[in-house]
């Protein structure tokens, strides 16, 4: 007999919308295991809920082979590939949503490191003129993930990256790690990521920084500045 196994790539959303499903009476998708890349759903550490199953946490693999560390000018920039906004939902009276919400916190992360910053973002409503007045450069996000050549080339010409993650993901504490962050990883590029919960599994402070706050970014990618070496071989360490 075969198998139905789902692998939740939206922790916290996906456990929402299955909870409401729950209390209007709508019958749940079947599967028989639970996989989810929120480290934290269904423990003490996350509000979010559970609608009933058993998550087994896992991380998004990663084949470092595909990923080679090669050499980048210490003129490159932090980067990210992210979408603006996205679906919202809601949850024990609480709005909960995508980036657009806690990207607001670091708008002004620019101005506080000497590091250049980009974002490749895309999505409606995408506020290039805020952005840019703020000091981050902006690319089209399909531009730079046409083919996986494309991915990974733009990768390969950051010094690091800088992201935040949905709102949903740092609010409920899900534990999330991001996929994209281990390409960067793998590649040798150190990550600056916004913390979900995920700092309780992996290692943090050298390669890999997870922050709170606009400070806390600046801080981390100075100090990945100052030994960005070190820091690398950490990333990739991490990755593997």
């Amino acid at each position: 007999a075969s198998l139905r196994v789902l692998v939740d790539g939206d922790p916290g959303f996906t456990q929402i919308l299955w909870d409401q499903y729950v209390v209007e009476g709508e019958p749940l998708p079947e599967y028989d295991f639970h996989y989810t890349v929120g480290r934290n759903i269904g423990t003490a550490s996350s509000t979010a809920p559970t609608a009933g199953r058993f998550w087994r946490p896992i991380f998004h693999p990663i084949d470092v082979d595909l990923f080679p560390a090669r050499p980048v000018s210490a003129a490159a920039p932090f980067t990210t590939i992210m979408s603006w906004n996205g679906r919202g939902i809601r949850f024990n009276g609480t709005a909960y949503g995508a980036k657009d919400m806690e990207f607001a916190k670091f708008l002004d992360l620019p101005s506080r490191t000497s590091t250049p910053l980009e974002v490749a973002v895309g999505g409606p409503d995408v506020p290039i003129e805020r952005l840019t007045a703020a000091g981050w450069g902006t690319r089209s996000s399909v531009s730079v993930t046409l083919t996986f050549d494309d991915f990974r080339s733009y990768i390969a010409q950051s010094r690091g990256e800088f992201s935040v993650a949905k709102n949903v993901y740092v609010a409920t504490n899900s534990g999330w790690f991001s996929d994209r962050a281990g390409a960067y990883l793998a590649s040798g590029r150190p990550v600056v990521l916004q913390d979900t919960g995920f700092s309780a599994h992996l290692p943090c402070g050298t390669g890999l920084f997870a922050v709170r706050t606009v400070d806390e970014a600046a801080a981390a990618i100075d100090a990945i500045g100052s030994d960005w070496n070190r820091h690398s071989r950490a990333a990739r360490e991490i990755a593997g």
